[in-house]
C-alpha cells in the first residue's frame, strides 16, 4: 500500500459518507500519475484484491461508483452505522443521543466557526420552515437567531429593543404591503 499511503491518509481523515474526486486528484494526492488500467477498467477500482484496494478499504471506504468518461471516483463510507452531519446542534443533543445508547462524535467550536455554523444552521431552519411552515421551525430560526445576537455580544434583550424601536419608526409587516415601484 506504500504507494498509495497519501490517499489512505486522506480518506482516513475524512468524515464524510460520500467522497468524490477526480483521478487527477488522487494523482495529485498519491504524487504519482495512476496506471492506464485506473483509466479504463473498473478491475482497478474494485473493492479487494489490489494493493490500491487496501488504501480506501483500510480508511473505512469503498468505491461506490467510477465515472471513466468524466474520470471521477465517488468513495462512500463502508460503515453504514455510521451517520455523519458536520453541523450545529442545541446544547442537549449529544446527551440525548448518548442516553440512547450511541456514541457521537463533536466538538466545542471557537467563536469564528460557531458563527458559520449559526449562519448555516439558519439556512438549515428557513429551508425547513419554508417546507411545513410551522410554529415549531418558526421557534428553531428565532433559538438559531438568538443564539447569533449572543454570539456577536448582544442579549436577547437588546435584540428585542431593536426590534420594537424599528416597528415604531418603520412598522411591523402586519399590513402585507409588498413594494413594486418608488417614482423619484
Amino acid at each position: 500500500m506504500k504507494k498509495y499511503k497519501e490517499l489512505y491518509d486522506f480518506l482516513k481523515l475524512q468524515d464524510e459518507e460520500k467522497i468524490e474526486m477526480t483521478f487527477a486528484e488522487v494523482e495529485e494526492l498519491i504524487y504519482n500519475k495512476l496506471p492506464k488500467s485506473a483509466f479504463k477498467h473498473r478491475q482497478w477500482w474494485a473493492n479487494g484484491g489490489h494493493v490500491q484496494a487496501n488504501a480506501w478499504l483500510d480508511a473505512g471506504y469503498i468505491v461506490k461508483k467510477v465515472n471513466f468518461k468524466e474520470q471521477r471516483v465517488i468513495f462512500e463510507s463502508a460503515n453504514e452505522n455510521i451517520k455523519t452531519y458536520n453541523k450545529l446542534v442545541r446544547d442537549k443533543i449529544p446527551e440525548i443521543i448518548e442516553n440512547e445508547g450511541k456514541k457521537c462524535l463533536y466538538e466545542v467550536l471557537g467563536d469564528f466557526e460557531y458563527l458559520v455554523a449559526l449562519d448555516a444552521k439558519l439556512e438549515e431552519e428557513i429551508a425547513e420552515y419554508r417546507e411545513d411552515r410551522s410554529v415549531e421551525e418558526l421557534a428553531d430560526m428565532l433559538e438559531v437567531i438568538y443564539a447569533a445576537a449572543l454570539a456577536l455580544g448582544y442579549t436577547r434583550e437588546a435584540l428585542d429593543e431593536i426590534r420594537e424601536e424599528k416597528v415604531r419608526q418603520r412598522g411591523a409587516f402586519e399590513k402585507k404591503y409588498f413594494l413594486r415601484k418608488v417614482e423619484e
